[in-house]
């Protein structure tokens, strides 16, 4: 396996056959990376946003060898990676703990002055959107959703997990996904401004879920979970993924995964900060979003596709997430066409 050590962020790409197109105005910078390597082949860009407080990476890359990455930043850097093709791996070397993250994941990223690494295995195309942000962007946000407005990094620390991540919400889901299919279709000023806008509703919608989360540690379960309960919530999150159309009853899941229906409902709601019911509702919107934007189907058939057969229910469960209704949806893009 090829091992490259990273002390900064263009440092990336420096072991790589690279040619860097760059192109600056008064707001952004961006730097498009055309790699055609031995280990690797493919594009990358990188959209440096109010003034380098934001940064998005658009990649798309086909690994043709094992590549493995180790960096340590002597600064926190915070991304949330959303990958669209591909499985990343990655860990801590401190602590020995990795994880992963596949097509349809969104992880949430605390890279700081600890020794991390990351592996790509050859023969597999990686896709993915990141955005990272720096200390100032998040203590800005917290100082304007504190009552004192007196708030250090360190109470930020104590705030934001030190970890990988998962992220669930899925208005966050749909915002990337509309970076990947909107943006490739806009013009060059446009597209700028529509990822900025995007990148900073992210951010916006991932500070509130774990300032939230944080200020209400003391309502959540008493249970306490270990690895091997963490595992099995994970075991039942990709059961409702699968299954969303037709879910699982909880009793089913439980024993599927060998846990009890009390531990179950309250492990899950206090690992992914939501019900079960919540996740299958909040996994058919997001593809039922997904079906209306596409502008393959009505408003119907799309409701019926995720489970829905009264299509008032859908329409008010739609409008609870992401604030329309479906027909908003259907009706602009008959417009357009």
């Amino acid at each position: 396996m090829d091992k490259i050590v990273i002390k900064k962020p263009d440092d990336y790409y420096l072991n790589l056959n690279i040619s860097c197109n760059i192109k600056e105005d008064n707001d952004s910078i961006i730097k498009n990376y055309l790699i055609n390597d031995s280990k690797c082949k493919g594009k990358s860009e990188h959209l440096f946003l109010n003034n380098n407080a934001i940064e998005v990476v658009l990649n798309d890359l086909h690994f043709t060898k094992n590549v493995e990455y180790e960096y340590k930043l002597n600064y926190i850097n915070y991304e949330i990676l959303y990958c669209i093709e591909g499985m990343l791996t990655c860990g801590n070397s401190n602590d020995n703990s990795f994880c992963a993250a596949q097509a349809g994941d969104i992880k949430f990223i605390k890279n700081d002055s600890t020794t991390r690494w990351e592996k790509f295995d050859k023969s597999k195309k990686w896709k993915s959107i990141s955005i990272c942000f720096n200390q100032d962007l998040i203590l800005q946000f917290y100082k304007q959703n504190s009552e004192t407005k007196e708030i250090s990094f360190i109470d930020i620390d104590k705030q934001i997990d030190n970890i990988m991540s998962d992220i669930t919400q899925p208005e966050i889901k749909v915002a990337f996904y509309q970076i990947f299919t909107h943006s490739r279709y806009l013009n060059s000023l446009c597209r700028n401004i529509y990822i900025q806008s995007k990148a900073l509703e992210i951010i916006s919608l991932l500070l509130q879920y774990k300032n939230y989360n944080s200020s209400s540690n003391q309502s959540k379960s008493k249970y306490t979970l270990y690895n091997d309960d963490i595992c099995k919530i994970n075991q039942v999150r990709y059961l409702l993924e699968k299954n969303y159309v037709k879910p699982l009853t909880i009793s089913q899941l439980s024993n599927i995964v060998g846990i009890s229906t009390s531990k179950l409902k309250a492990g899950f709601k206090n690992y992914c900060g939501i019900t079960i019911y919540g996740y299958v509702r909040d996994i058919r919107m997001q593809k039922a979003y997904k079906y209306l934007l596409d502008g393959n189907m009505n408003v119907i058939e799309a409701a019926n596709l995720v489970g829905y057969s009264n299509p008032s229910h859908f329409s008010s469960a739609f409008k609870k997430i992401f604030g329309i209704n479906p027909s908003n949806i259907s009706n602009k893009l008959e417009k357009k066409i």
